[in-house]
């Protein structure tokens, strides 16, 4: 998936390329520690949902993660999952 996105992706988005990028034919669009993951189960989703109603938590940005508005913990909170 990255690697098609970034053959694809207009120049203009693809961001400032630098030696160390260029020399490894790294695209400055993503960041070097991100990798993609299949969820594998049910357990494996609610760890990685929780990751990210959290994140703005661990980060300082907010207290709780009901504090984050643009999260879609809201959502699960008015249908009874959390």
């Amino acid at each position: 998936m990255k690697s098609y996105f970034s053959r694809k992706c207009h120049v203009f988005y693809q961001g400032k390329m630098t030696s160390s990028r260029q020399q490894k034919g790294e695209k400055a669009i993503w960041q070097r520690r991100f990798w993609e993951h299949q969820i594998c189960d049910e357990r494996d989703f609610v760890n990685h949902l929780e990751y990210t109603y959290y994140n703005p938590v661990h980060h300082g940005l907010v207290f709780a993660p009901k504090d984050w508005q643009y999260s879609s913990f809201h959502r699960y909170v008015e249908a009874g999952s959390l």
